[in-house]
């Protein structure tokens, strides 16, 4: 039995077949750069939803304008936090950017934060783990101290930033209680020992968002999240909105 959907069959099916082909053709494209990449559990993901708020949205753009020469973040990404921050912005517990680098996400998460201070963390010296591509000189910041000039400049309260390899040496900041927390920090072992930290201080309806998962070249994080979803199912929903993030509430 046909069924007529409401944009007219004909322009649907056109639509669908477009954005099919463009898939393709640009996976065909990003493979010449990235030989390596596996067909089979890879694609070039082309949403047909439409919906921008962060377009229209005069607060975020505000706060945006501030950030966008400090984060590799897209508007999706950026926006998903905005949004979750203004969830448990008034829960009086921290929120943790692991893996701050200049600290673009960091800044807008204590820029939306009412109580509890926003810990922003990262080595300045690169990887502790030295896994596949992520060796050597790749996303090394040395801005420590201009990043705290940043925070000072823009009047953040109860913000503050430490080098730390990620759990190790943290006594000191005497975390105890944690609303959101966002892990970015690349590798297998450094995801794992901050989630194995994070996840007995989450309260309750709290966030742990992983970023990176599904990107290419860091594969291992991704499979690293399915393992912990088939673990710690009962303790947390998962949610993977496939622009680069996975993101887990505490139940």
């Amino acid at each position: 039995m046909k069924i007529n959907h409401v944009h007219g069959n004909l322009r649907i099916k056109i639509i669908k077949l477009s954005s099919y082909l463009l898939s393709k053709i640009l996976f065909i494209g990003f493979k010449l750069f990235c030989p390596n990449i596996q067909y089979k559990s890879n694609d070039i993901l082309i949403s047909r939803a439409t919906y921008a708020p962060w377009k229209m949205n005069r607060d975020y753009e505000k706060y945006y304008q501030k950030i966008k020469d400090l984060t590799l973040l897209d508007h999706p990404r950026l926006f998903t936090f905005y949004y979750l921050c203004s969830q448990v912005k008034n829960i009086n517990a921290e929120i943790l950017d692991i893996g701050c680098m200049k600290g673009g996400v960091g800044i807008l998460l204590s820029s939306n934060n009412n109580k509890g201070r926003t810990v922003l963390i990262d080595t300045f010296d690169g990887f502790l783990d030295k896994e596949d591509l992520h060796s050597g000189e790749v996303f090394k910041y040395k801005g420590m101290e201009e990043l705290k000039l940043t925070i000072k400049k823009l009047k953040l309260k109860n913000t503050f930033v430490y080098k730390k390899y990620f759990p190790k040496n943290v006594n000191d900041i005497k975390i105890r209680k944690i609303k959101l927390c966002h892990i970015d920090v690349n590798t297998y072992h450094s995801t794992k020992k901050s989630f194995d930290y994070v996840k007995n201080k989450i309260v309750k309806n709290g966030y742990i968002v992983f970023d990176d998962y599904g990107m290419y070249g860091v594969e291992k994080v991704t499979d690293l999240i399915n393992k912990i979803l088939k673990k710690d199912s009962q303790k947390f929903t998962f949610i993977f909105n496939y622009f680069g993030q996975c993101i887990l509430v505490k139940k």
